[in-house]
């Protein structure tokens, strides 16, 4: 009986093994095995829970144009001439020979003067209409430009991207607070511009209105060799401008008519050239080298030119000594007491007429 029991217990569990293996063959486990199992061919086919993936095996390349619409690479280009996409450290994506592409930056911000697009930090290098090369930065909407400026210039050669325009700003001069943080406002073209100001005071050459300190233009007058840059002043008021005066005359339009752009902004520019004391223009009471002239601040000491009575005249200084410019005509000063015969007048039928407290001969 001991043998007996010894043995069935064992040969129990030999017929058990057979069993257990089938059950594990044909999938019909516990829940404990099927969730199991799920884990593994989770891990082993799609890195699931508690199969880390490192950061490398996930990182694609970045499109900035899902960032910002506007810095994407448009076929067909090899950067991007808004955002510099594109362009290594150093580089901006400027148009040049008909395309842009990436070169060193320049340091002219948009409306700075420029030779050529290697000056300029964006967009490229254009004529202005002051007949000036400025920088202009490149553009899909005026969101792309400085304050108060359109993005409506057009650059033969140039597809897809516009230019910022070069032409007037809604900002005052001679005030301040008008401008972004950093930029005056400067005449340019036929309006006015919100720029970054330059450093050269009054008299001293210039390329362009804010190669000039704030309050300043930069202005070619006729005959000079190279422009220079003017104190402005505010034509309000004569003899003092508003907020700026002059310590001589502040002058324009009359004294130099090919500057009109700013007598329509109410500007001028002090003119060392004008003395303020009005004078007398029968006595012809000024310093050497200077006659007495009419202008719109009345009878006032400019440098006398040399045209003669009868010749065409466009401001009163073109005129010699002892005439004045009226109707683009140089006429001889006289006095109007004596309408007839008067000595100043080429001959006894010229008759001298009354004119803003002195007279002319009517030749």
């Amino acid at each position: 009986m001991r043998n007996a029991s010894l043995w069935i217990p064992l040969l129990i569990g030999l017929l058990a093994l057979p069993v257990l293996g089938c059950g594990g063959g044909d999938g019909g486990g516990g829940e404990e095995e099927t969730a199991t199992g799920g884990e593994e061919t989770g891990q082993d086919e799609s890195g699931g829970e508690g199969d880390i993936v490192s950061p490398e095996d996930t990182t694609e390349e970045v499109d900035v144009a899902e960032i910002d619409p506007k810095c994407g690479i448009s076929p067909g280009f090899s950067c991007n001439p808004i955002c510099h996409t594109g362009c290594a450290e150093g580089e901006a994506c400027l148009f040049t020979g008909g395309a842009f592409g990436c070169m060193p930056a320049g340091s002219g911000a948009h409306g700075s003067p420029c030779s050529d697009v290697s000056n300029c930090a964006s967009g490229t290098c254009v004529e202005s209409p002051t007949g000036q090369s400025i920088c202009a930065d490149a553009c899909l909407d005026a969101t792309d430009c400085p304050t108060n400026i359109d993005c409506d210039t057009n650059v033969t050669g140039a597809t897809t991207y516009k230019f910022c325009g070069v032409e007037a700003g809604a900002c005052s001069l001679l005030e301040t607070g008008v401008c972004p943080e950093g930029e005056i406002c400067y005449p340019v073209g036929s309006g006015v511009q919100c720029l970054v100001p330059g450093t050269k005071g009054a008299n001293e050459a210039c390329n362009g209105p804010n190669d000039c300190l704030p309050d300043h233009d930069c202005i070619n007058f006729s005959g000079a060799a190279n422009p220079v840059c003017v104190q402005l002043c505010s034509l309000k008021g004569s003899k003092s401008g508003t907020p700026i005066g002059c310590d001589t005359m502040c002058g324009v339009g009359n004294f130099y008519p090919d500057d009109d752009k700013l007598k329509l902004l109410k500007v001028g520019y002090c003119n060392p050239d004008i003395e303020i004391n009005n004078c007398n223009p029968l006595t012809q009471s000024c310093g050497a080298g200077k006659g007495c002239y009419t202008t719109s601040d009345g009878w006032v000491c400019i440098s006398a030119g040399n045209k003669e009575a009868g010749q065409t005249c466009g401001s009163p200084g073109d005129c010699s000594k002892g005439l004045f410019c009226l109707a683009n005509k140089c006429k001889v000063i006289c006095d109007p007491n004596q309408p007839d015969n008067n000595p100043k007048c080429s001959s006894f039928d010229v008759k001298c007429v009354s004119f803003d407290g002195a007279g002319y001969c009517d030749e």
